[in-house]
């Protein structure tokens, strides 16, 4: 069996453009969806993502401008191509349609021959786009998991701790919202490389060989440095690099959702790794948080971020009662449930009380987020695209 024909969804509220412009693509053998509206076609644009869409853009509650936009700010929905067919003749409606994100632009009354022409341009480039970037992520996971390999072989003790300090990494970024989760996570997993390079076995040495800016390869700090210029070589991890570098190294302001994504990605290493090595010493998870809360000044650690990460790991709260308390069932904080009618109401520092849906049903949240800042703005953005499983039950602390 061959691959299935793409599918073409078409987007204009004339009844008369939609029937013709099915007629002359099914003639083609391709798949085509049809909607009169931007709305219903964007909520099924989620529910099962089109190879290429044709969209008009003189339409009533929605144009084909708002259309384009929101579907270059949904991460599923940003690499569809979209050729704009349209009335509209005026050289700055065209600057918009391409600023917007169209690929193309067809003015109406259209050719079929045109239409047919442009649409197959623009499958192809997105067939051998999509089989360019197959190319990379197979290289990518293969050039990772080579490293990951080399590490479990040399040095199974640091490649044991590098999947536990990988693991908190991945819950936070994923509970918390973050941009590009899979690069914190990627950061975590190569943050040990530069052990290979050292007595990998044993504990860090300050008599050690130096590096370029005489700092020890065998410290923590050149464990990290040699790690990050070995990610750094690998294309597609410039960034993931970058986070391991930052590791240990100041934070520039005190709301950590504005720093740089490199910034974040060190300090969060920071503290899964000292998270990580308290409980290697025997430490529990509650317990190992209160010690690194004292001594977040003299560590480096930032607090606001310390303990967001304790609530999305650990669900701990050690902001609550001195650093007492926790909000599961049996804690001593006082909280309360409550109904929260739309996406704009919802507050940094809440919990889910139940999933999250889109209303075709995609999991956005699970039960038991803590929500962040950077969280509730993601919600707030998103429901803009797609209507949420609102009114919605959180708990709020009291």
């Amino acid at each position: 069996m061959g691959e299935p024909q793409p599918t073409i969804m078409i987007v204009d509220d004339t009844p008369e453009n939609l029937e013709l412009l099915a007629e002359v693509l099914g003639a083609k053998e391709y798949r085509v969806m049809q909607f009169p509206g931007g709305e219903l076609a964007l909520r099924a644009a989620l529910k099962s993502p089109p190879d290429l869409i044709l969209l008009d853009i003189m339409m009533p509650r929605m144009d084909g401008f708002e259309v384009c936009h929101r579907l270059k700010a949904t991460e599923a929905l940003r690499e569809i191509p979209v050729i704009f067919l349209s009335a509209l003749d005026s050289t700055s409606d065209k600057v918009r349609a391409f600023t917007e994100g169209g690929v193309d632009y067809v003015t109406k009354p259209f050719r079929e021959e045109e239409v047919l022409a442009r649409v197959a341009v623009h499958l192809e480039l997105r067939r051998q786009k999509q089989e360019i970037k197959k190319l990379l992520n197979e290289t990518l996971v293969g050039a990772v998991k080579a490293l990951n390999e080399l590490l479990a072989v040399s040095c199974p003790r640091a490649y044991r701790k590098t999947l536990k300090i990988a693991q908190h990494v991945h819950l936070f970024a994923s509970r918390a919202g973050l941009k590009n989760p899979w690069m914190f996570t990627a950061a975590a997993n190569l943050s040990n490389l530069g052990r290979i390079f050292s007595d990998c076995e044993e504990p860090f040495s300050k008599e050690s060989s130096r590096g370029e800016k005489g700092i020890p390869r065998s410290s923590p700090q050149g464990i990290f440095k040699e790690a990050s210029e070995i990610v750094r070589k690998i294309p597609r991890l410039e960034l993931v690099g970058d986070m391991i570098e930052k590791v240990g190294e100041p934070f520039p302001t005190e709301d950590w959702w504005d720093w740089p994504l490199d910034v974040l990605g060190g300090q969060l290493l920071t503290l899964a790794t000292a998270f990580e090595s308290s409980l290697e010493k025997g430490f529990p998870e509650k317990e190992a948080l209160l010690q690194m809360e004292r001594e977040a000044s003299r560590q480096g650690f930032h607090l606001g971020l310390l303990r967001d990460f304790g609530r999305a790991v650990c669900h701990f709260d050690l902001a609550a009662n001195n650093g007492t308390g926790e909000w599961e069932s049996g804690g001593p904080e006082k909280k309360r449930e409550e109904w929260i009618e739309t996406p704009m109401a919802l507050r940094p520092g809440q919990y889910l009380v139940e999933d999250l849906l889109t209303d075709s049903g995609e999991l956005l949240l699970s039960k038991g987020t803590y929500l962040t800042p950077n969280l509730c703005s993601l919600v707030k953005k998103r429901s803009k695209v797609s209507p949420l499983s609102f009114p919605l039950k959180v708990f709020v602390k009291e």
